[in-house]
């Protein structure tokens, strides 16, 4: 009769639980080890989590912090595609809101992009600087906006503004449109039509004011403003560099504000021509 043979126990067992046992005489090395194992753990039960968190991007919603009231409904739509965009092809996490950060700043729409961060699972908040527009510029058959300094802001297809807002339109200036936006607009005249346009947008009257024309500024400093009756105006030189024997700006504001709540209008609701450098009086050619 053949013998049964015995199992034999494999050898990495007992050489197993003799390690067991020394590990457990080192509670630090253990401490680590068990450390170890559960960051694995949790890295690779997260990671699916994450990214199934990540939403599409029809479900992303954007928030815009203090968003000025200028802003036209479809340009402020086509800054929020640009932040959806690049939200859904980038991970939620730090270099995702850097890249968004980094496309808006390059519409050149803002001053300053401060923070762009996630409030929810699908709703993400961005706080900007916008740049704003100051007045409007007729140049080579093409209308662009510039700020307060004279920077060139971008151009679109559809409106910039709404409809509601006013800016006055620069006419007949001495150079073309600077080639990107961002960039200045050459030319003293851009300089001394800004410095009256911060005068004139402090009064009610300046929605009647439809255009300033610089087309006798670069001969003799004479800037000439348009209403939209129409009438035209001699405002004359630039605010504090007036010629000899001529009216202060202060006077002929003054002027203006007057005949403005007399007639309703600063140019009496009638076209012609009027003169408001002259030191003594409102002269109407």
């Amino acid at each position: 009769m053949a013998r049964k043979r015995k199992r034999s126990t494999p050898k990495f067992i007992p050489a197993l639980c003799n390690g067991l046992v020394e590990l457990s005489k080192r509670p630090i090395v253990l401490a680590w080890v068990f450390t170890v194992c559960s960051l694995t753990i949790l890295t690779a039960l997260s990671v699916p989590k994450l990214r199934a968190a990540h939403p599409a991007p029809a479900d992303i919603t954007i928030t815009f912090k203090h968003v000025p009231a200028w802003l036209d409904d479809s340009l402020l739509n086509e800054l929020r595609d640009v932040a959806r965009e690049h939200l859904a092809n980038e991970p939620i996490a730090r270099n995702g809101l850097i890249s968004v950060s980094t496309a808006l700043a390059q519409t050149g729409w803002f001053e300053e992009v401060n923070q762009v961060r996630w409030t929810s699972n699908s709703n993400a908040e961005i706080d900007g600087n916008f740049l704003i527009p100051y007045a409007k510029v007729d140049s080579g058959g093409r209308i662009f906006f510039v700020d307060g300094y004279g920077k060139r802001l971008p151009s679109r297809i559809g409106k910039t503004v709404k409809d509601s807002y006013h800016f006055i339109t620069l006419k007949q200036l001495n150079y073309p449109a600077p080639p990107r936006p961002g960039m200045q607009w050459d030319g003293d005249d851009v300089v001394a039509s800004l410095k009256l346009l911060q005068l004139f947008y402090d009064y009610d009257w300046a929605a009647q004011i439809d255009s300033l024309d610089l087309s006798r500024f670069g001969g003799s400093q004479v800037i000439l403003f348009n209403t939209k009756t129409p009438s035209q105006f001699v405002w004359g030189s630039p605010p504090n560099q007036e010629k000899a024997l001529e009216a202060l700006a202060i006077q002929k504001l003054e002027r203006l504000a007057k005949a403005h709540e007399s007639f309703g209008a600063i140019d009496q609701g009638v076209s012609g021509q009027f003169d408001l450098t002259d030191p003594n009086s409102f002269i109407r050619k």
